[in-house]
């Protein structure tokens, strides 16, 4: 189990586990798309059993029934998300390995995981899901957080990296300055840990998770804007555009919060492109 808060790349390194160990990511369960059984475990081709009847050969696994018959590693995104009942229905899976269907007679209806099968799960730590997960289905599971990049300079050279391969993907060439990047990723760095550099506390807005993940999108949707309508280079301007729409969503109070930052915390900095933002501040009115 992969808990971490928004934006830390769970998901991306379920991504990865799964591929390096199955050769196969594509086995995946979105917790918030599973309401139904059929859903997490199996279903039906409908024209197969009307003819038919239930047989091995009209039952349609999901991911999950899929990962065990093949020895497989399945990812579950956002666990918490799922049902509680439908959680409980993991416990067989986890524990025993196995997936009882009653409408097959038999050993055709008792299907074993075979060796490489398991599971990585993720969950969001900050809203916790919609349910709650079971303590039996959390005694079942190893947890590991995945925490915020805690310096700032790895950080940057993050941001720096996902953002070039994102607009190379998007066949435009944008001069990235790194200097304009580190005022975008020091912003979320310190909004996000509720502390500034220099070690002085600073409000954290409740409605924005101002992750890396976030940092590389507004950097990405500044760089498309420059390349397109600012001449081919990111400026501070394009760039506070975007960090305005990502820090502002549903929270009045993240308005004032922010103000409040650029005006203690922005304002007094030295460097062009920080005056430049500074310069900026009013489109947070």
């Amino acid at each position: 189990m992969l808990v971490g808060e928004p934006g830390t790349a769970k998901s991306w390194l379920s991504e990865l586990l799964a591929a390096a160990i199955s050769g196969n990511s594509t086995l995946t369960l979105q917790g918030g798309a599973i309401s139904q059984v059929s859903q997490l475990l199996y279903s039906w081709n409908e024209a197969l059993l009307r003819t038919e009847g239930p047989s091995r050969k009209a039952l349609v696994p999901t991911p999950l029934l899929r990962g065990m018959m093949e020895g497989q590693l399945v990812r579950f995104e956002e666990i918490a998300r799922c049902p509680q009942a439908l959680q409980d229905a993991m416990l067989s899976v986890l524990s025993d390995r196995v997936v009882v269907i009653p409408e097959l007679p038999g050993e055709d209806g008792v299907i074993l995981a075979r060796e490489g099968f398991n599971l990585v799960a993720t969950s969001n730590s900050v809203d916790e899901g919609v349910h709650s997960m079971s303590a039996a289905l959390k005694r079942r599971m190893d947890f590991e957080e995945i925490r915020p990049i805690r310096h700032l300079n790895d950080e940057i050279d993050v941001v720096l990296r996902e953002v070039a391969r994102a607009n190379r993907r998007a066949g435009i060439d944008v001069a990235l300055e790194q200097s304009v990047v580190e005022v975008l990723v020091t912003i979320f760095h310190e909004l996000r840990n509720g502390q500034t550099l220099d070690g002085r506390s600073t409000d954290r807005l409740a409605g924005a998770a101002l992750s890396t993940a976030e940092a590389v999108s507004v950097a990405h949707a500044a760089s498309l804007n420059a390349w397109y309508y600012g001449g081919g280079a990111m400026t501070v301007e394009h760039m506070m555009h975007h960090v305005i729409g990502s820090a502002l969503k549903d929270q009045p109070e993240d308005r004032r919060r922010l103000k409040h930052y650029f005006d203690t915390t922005v304002a007094p900095r030295k460097g062009e492109h920080w005056q430049q933002a500074w310069a900026l501040r009013s489109l947070i009115h």
